[in-house]
């Protein structure tokens, strides 16, 4: 996999984000602590989930995947973030989404199954 970071814009000295993409398998992978001001700083993210869904689909893959198991913390601009890029992707009839996350990460245990409820045929894993 050859990661790619993104440049991390903090609202105060926490630890940085990372993104790594592998676009053979499809898995877009998010670490770190994502504290962005607003969703539209989120926007380079955004369009990093979007190119691997993209490429997914046109590839013909199965599905995508999504790791958020190295996720410390998202804000709720990060989570109204992946909602919209959830919803888009069932819009535009994106491969299927596989969400993986930490069940020992107390916001991913409560809020990725969220996701859902959004599409009903993404698939949620915590581990």
């Amino acid at each position: 996999m050859v990661p790619t970071f993104l440049p991390s814009e903090t609202l105060d000295s926490n630890p940085k984000y990372s993104i790594a993409q592998d676009s053979q398998s499809h898995v877009i992978r998010l670490a770190g602590t994502m504290r962005l001001a607003g969703t539209h700083s989120y926007e380079p993210i955004r369009a990093s989930i979007h190119a691997c869904l993209e490429n997914a689909r046109n590839l013909h893959a199965q599905a995508a995947t999504i790791d958020m198991s190295d996720l410390a913390f998202v804000n709720s601009s990060g989570i109204s973030m992946l909602s919209h890029v959830v919803l888009d992707a069932k819009a535009a009839g994106a491969p299927l989404i596989l969400i993986v996350g930490s069940k020992d990460v107390a916001w991913q245990a409560k809020s990725l199954k969220n996701f859902t409820k959004l599409w009903p045929a993404l698939q949620l894993e915590l581990h």
